[in-house]
């Protein structure tokens, strides 16, 4: 009789454990589900902004080495020599 009553409460009590502790984990993955695409965007945007911080660095030394080059001579297209680029341009490709 009292061995049927304590054989009762443990079954009892052994399956309200596993609907708590299957609640909890139901609940934890449904929570990971609802955050995965805000974290998702979040992975995104950092990606993005790597990728321009990235463009930015890369201007900023192309300009700062074009600054950086002397200026060339201004010549006259029709006074270059022949066998240089502006010569074989006037030379090739100029309406006379």
């Amino acid at each position: 009789m009292i061995l049927d009553k304590l054989k009762e409460w443990a079954i009892g009590l052994g399956a309200l454990l596993l609907a708590i502790g299957a609640a909890v984990l139901y609940g934890r993955e449904k929570g990971k589900a609802s955050v995965a695409p805000e974290l998702q965007n979040a992975k995104d945007q950092a990606a993005s902004a790597q990728e321009t911080v990235k463009t930015v660095e890369v201007r900023q030394h192309v300009e700062q080495t074009t600054a950086s080059l002397p200026d060339a001579p201004t010549a006259p297209v029709a006074d270059a020599p022949a066998d240089s680029a502006a010569g074989k341009l006037s030379a090739d490709w100029s309406r006379d």
